[in-house]
């Protein structure tokens, strides 16, 4: 389940990063996001990393802010076009 989450996490980061950005979409860069995110997964899951209600809330709440702070960052951005 935990890689599962990490793709999840990837895909989210990545798309929000690029709807962020304003430039041009890459693919590359976005499947290195991805890719990042399937590596955090299964560490985690090869680690043994106890998925706690706690270690889960903490860590849903570092990528709410930063998937939030993308969004809110494309927000302004699309304000002033």
């Amino acid at each position: 389940m935990a890689i599962l989450y990490g793709v999840v996490g990837g895909f989210l980061y990545g798309l929000t990063g690029y709807l962020k950005s304003g430039e041009a979409f890459e693919a590359v860069k976005f499947l290195k996001t991805l890719a990042l995110g399937v590596a955090v997964g299964l560490f985690n899951t090869l680690a043994g990393v106890p998925m706690d209600l706690e270690a889960a809330a903490a860590l849903a709440s570092a990528g709410e802010v930063a998937v939030l702070e993308n969004i809110i960052k494309s927000m302004v951005r699309f304000s002033r076009l």
